[in-house]
């Protein structure tokens, strides 16, 4: 069982380092160009702008009877970020931040809820499972060779030919000694 766990968070971290990858060609191409991806059922709607190192997440509802929205996905960008920019920073601290947007105009309202993510927080956490994955396959990989005797289970000095019984580098009693050949 415990197999199956290590074998599923090792496939995890490999999407989430994949994930973190996606994340700073985005961030990247965020400083470029402006993109927007949007869905539109009837009234509601679910888009993402990613622009100036900040991607914005909203969601709410848009009612407008001159230029009623296409049902399904949209795709668009801008090639001039700079101009959004400034309103995509607005509200936020350190690019967190919560927004509630709201218009009511002839023949157009609606409202929106607003969250803005830097990308160096996703990065932040899309790269985190993968360290911890290294982390743990070098401690597994350090504890099999120190119940072998071959290093220090605490400190990972070889102890290969010690016929003391004691790591000369951190002092620790060692379960089992190599005899020299």
């Amino acid at each position: 069982m415990r197999r199956i766990g290590r074998w599923i968070f090792n496939a995890a971290a490999a999407l989430s380092l994949v994930l973190c990858a996606l994340t700073f060609v985005s961030w990247y191409r965020s400083n470029t160009v402006g993109d927007t991806i949007t869905w539109y059922k009837q009234t509601r709607n679910f888009e993402f702008y990613s622009c100036g190192g900040l991607m914005r997440a909203s969601w709410g509802r848009l009612i407008s009877s001159k230029y009623p929205p296409h049902p399904g996905w949209q795709f668009s960008f801008w090639p001039e970020p700079s101009k959004v920019e400034v309103d995509l920073r607005t509200n936020t601290h350190f690019g967190f931040g919560f927004e509630i947007w709201s218009m009511n105009r002839p023949g157009l309202s609606g409202w929106a809820h607003i969250i803005p993510l830097p990308y160096f927080f996703l990065a932040l956490c899309f790269g985190l499972p993968p360290v911890f994955a290294i982390r743990g396959q070098i401690r597994r990989r350090r504890k099999l060779r120190s119940i072998e005797g071959i290093i220090c289970s605490k400190c990972g000095y070889n102890l290969t030919a010690n016929i003391s019984g004691v790591c000369p580098e951190c002092g620790i009693v060692v379960k089992k000694v190599v005899q020299a050949k």
